[in-house]
């Protein structure tokens, strides 16, 4: 301790020695051991000089993956966008899904839950999905009548984001005329025999289709018409003759009782329909007629039948494809939006 004392000078200078030869020896073990880390990365050259090929699909899997950026989507949150405020009554509202509608008949819920624009002007009258339905007649839905403001899942709406999920195209098609016109026929004559019962032949004048008389058979059907004669009834008497041609119509097959020298009056009833659905970029489809019995179909699916089973004066019965009897009520101005069911 002495010696210490005595002499600092000499041992800051051996302390300095040890210093030193310490960090020599460490920068000499770290020298030595600088290959080990990179020893993975050394391949011993193949004897016939070629290179392995070099595995790259880590770098294919990076540049697919750039290539396909990240799908944003409106009900995404994000940071740097701020939630939707509008100005209504001069207030700054939320359009919440509960609150009051901001484009009635339609409420906020559906619109939002659709991940549409709510802040659309035009959006009752967007197609966004482009299948000829507007956003009004999409929460219509499948019965195509607006049954109040009501949650999504509480109404029979259909989807507008997706072309494949439609109202039926029936929900577009209106009864806007049922026309009758008089068609009568007359029984002028008749050749019967009294003895074998038996009527071989009647005289038939079509009044309202020129006039002209024909001689039908039974089982014959009156020239340019829908009507056969059936049967015939002997009834004349020394006062009056007051016998029937029996007539049945091929098409429909109402029956018609013809009373000598009395016109029968048979009305041919047909239905006027307006179908309103168009196709986007398409032309509309024309008013088209039908009588009972006859088919139609609808575009696009002109694979699918409809048919006409009864005409009455306001009312259509309309057999749908899928088996189904819809009744077509006479409207002759047909609205732009669904009807609103009654109650509701």
């Amino acid at each position: 301790m002495n010696w210490i004392k005595k002499n600092p000078a000499q041992l800051s200078l051996i302390v300095a020695a040890l210093v030193m030869f310490g960090v020599a020896f460490v920068l000499y073990s770290n020298a030595n051991s600088f290959k080990e880390p990179f020893q993975g990365a050394y391949v011993n050259p193949s004897e016939d000089g070629k290179i392995p090929p070099t595995d790259l699909q880590a770098v294919a899997d990076r540049m697919a993956a750039l290539e396909k950026p990240a799908a944003w989507t409106p009900k995404a949150a994000s940071p740097f966008v701020s939630e939707k405020y509008l100005v209504k009554d001069g207030r700054l509202i939320k359009p919440g899904k509960d609150g009051p509608p901001l484009h009635p008949p339609v409420p906020n819920g559906p619109i939002i839950e659709w991940g549409i624009d709510i802040t659309s002007p035009t959006i009752l009258t967007d197609d966004i999905d482009k299948d000829g339905f507007d956003l009004v007649w999409e929460y219509a839905g499948n019965d195509g009548v607006l049954t109040a403001v009501a949650p999504v899942e509480e109404s029979d709406a259909t989807d507008p984001t997706k072309a494949e999920s439609h109202p039926p195209y029936h929900t577009r098609l209106y009864l806007v005329r049922v026309h009758k016109v008089p068609f009568r026929l007359l029984l002028r004559s008749y050749d019967y025999d009294t003895k074998a019962k038996k009527c071989s032949s009647i005289q038939i004048n079509p009044i309202d289709r020129g006039g002209k008389t024909v001689f039908v058979e039974p089982g014959q059907t009156v020239p340019n018409t829908e009507w056969k004669f059936e049967s015939f009834e002997y009834k004349e008497t020394a006062d009056k003759d007051e016998s029937v041609a029996n007539m049945v119509n091929v098409r429909t097959g109402a029956k018609l009782a013809l009373v000598k020298d009395v016109p029968g009056n048979s009305p041919e009833s047909f239905a006027q329909f307006s179908y309103r659905w168009v196709a986007p970029g398409a032309e509309p489809t024309r008013d088209f007629a039908k009588k009972k019995d006859e088919t139609f179909t609808l575009d696009p699916e002109r694979d699918k039948t409809y048919k006409v089973i009864e005409i009455r004066d306001k009312e259509v019965d309309v057999l749908l494809p899928s088996g189904e009897k819809k009744t077509f009520v006479l409207t002759e101005n047909p609205p732009a939006t669904p009807p609103v069911a009654a109650g509701k």
